[in-house]
């Protein structure tokens, strides 16, 4: 065969004739489009910044105007940085002339596809929430009922780009909200240096406020003591959870 047979040159020069978009730029422009706003279903603010607010009312509604992810915001902090590195990446990637073969360069392309599909799907997460049914023995009323929990399972991309189910989790009983327990476990594991305080610890603190409130949660970090609330909307709360459990999945993957 001669070497001419394919006119590398002449496909070169008139790229827009030869050339496609590949499936990374799509999942590159939905990556540039990710505005990470605020959490509307999981509030916290710093005691002092509410010290001299009065009553209960006054206090939920600064948590209502909240636009920040207070306590949580170095792991927007993470997840920002993240984005903004893989971008950059895989731009100088496709932008600076390589020494690699062509196999290595489809490899490289095939690894930054699937990294763009998976921190997107940190940032939208791709979930269904199913409900179960448990029966549960009461003890003192010497009876047996039967209960709805909300099952969800979380979707992943797995190495070879398929769409997998990768994680089952319970978020307990469907007509219940408890996510005090759930959240309080997952800020211990993740930020460094955080103290969930005890109910005595944070009554105390909540008698400084002179008001009626009581926070979902209380935690110290940093020396700083941070209010936490829930909203009582579970889907949303859900959504939100599942962004975390995608993010720790992500690091694990990357070692990050």
């Amino acid at each position: 065969m001669e070497l001419n047979y394919i006119p590398i040159k002449e496909i070169l020069s008139n790229p827009a004739k030869f050339s496609r978009r590949l499936d990374n730029d799509i999942y590159l422009e939905r990556l540039k489009q990710v505005k990470l706003g605020p959490l509307m279903d999981i509030k916290s603010l710093e005691m002092d910044t509410i010290l001299d607010s009065g009553d209960a009312t006054t206090i939920r509604s600064k948590f209502e105007s909240t636009t920040n992810w207070g306590v949580l915001n170095s792991i927007k902090l993470e997840i920002e940085m993240e984005i903004s590195n893989l971008i950059s990446s895989y731009e100088n990637f496709m932008t600076t002339p390589s020494k690699l073969n062509p196999r290595e360069i489809g490899i490289m392309i095939n690894y930054f596809k699937l990294r763009l599909r998976r921190l997107n799907l940190v940032c939208k997460p791709d979930y269904g929430t199913t409900t179960g049914k448990k029966k549960q023995f009461l003890k003192k009323e010497n009876r047996e009922v039967e209960y709805e929990y909300d099952m969800t399972k979380i979707y992943w991309f797995d190495d070879s780009g398929k769409r997998i189910r990768k994680i089952n989790k319970n978020f307990g009983r469907r007509d219940v909200i408890e996510f005090e327990k759930q959240f309080g476990d997952y800020l211990l594991n993740n930020i460094k240096g955080l103290e969930i305080l005890d109910f005595y610890t944070m009554k105390k603190l909540i008698n400084e406020l002179k008001s009626n409130y009581i926070p979902d949660l209380c935690v110290k970090h940093d020396e700083v003591i941070w209010f936490v609330e829930f909203k009582h909307k579970k889907g949303e709360l859900i959504g939100t959870s599942i962004i975390f459990e995608l993010w720790n999945l992500y690091k694990e993957t990357y070692q990050l």
